[in-house]
């Protein structure tokens, strides 16, 4: 989804970009919500947990040959999402594609507001301007749970 985000907004996904995007989690909790006198699920929340952070490596003042020193302008942001779905046992299969269709669509939402918070803290940084704020590429990645 992210990857699909920077591709609607003109940043390409690249190794050798000085920005970073570290997804740190990604949780999916589903838990029944409400249920029916028969004791049957009538309803699910399913929740999307994402943590983050953004990253800057930006040239030493020293030499070119030292590593450049890595910035961080977001640490480990947490974004939360959930919606409720109406669960009809008669209809399995539909109800499973419907759960994937709103994952997807929370994932989506999620990596709008990963842009918007990252363009609001560029613009905070005066790293650039709000109206040239658009980095040729960012580096995605996750972290491994330790």
């Amino acid at each position: 989804a992210l990857t699909q985000t920077f591709r609607k907004t003109d940043i390409a996904t690249s190794n050798t970009s000085p920005y970073h995007l570290i997804i740190e989690q990604e949780r999916i909790n589903k838990r029944v919500a409400t249920v029916t006198e028969k004791v049957r699920v009538s309803e699910y929340e399913i929740s999307l947990v994402l943590v983050y952070s953004f990253t800057v490596d930006t040239p030493t003042q020293t030499t070119k040959k030292d590593a450049p020193e890595t910035n961080t302008l977001i640490h480990s942001q947490r974004i939360q999402l959930s919606r409720n779905y109406i669960y009809d046992i008669t209809r399995v299969t539909a109800m499973q594609r419907e759960e994937q269709l709103i994952l997807e669509e929370m994932r989506q939402e999620a990596s709008y507001r990963i842009l918007h918070q990252m363009q609001a803290v560029s613009d905070k940084l005066n790293v650039r301007s709000a109206a040239e704020f658009k980095p040729d590429s960012a580096r995605l990645s996750e972290q491994t749970p330790q």
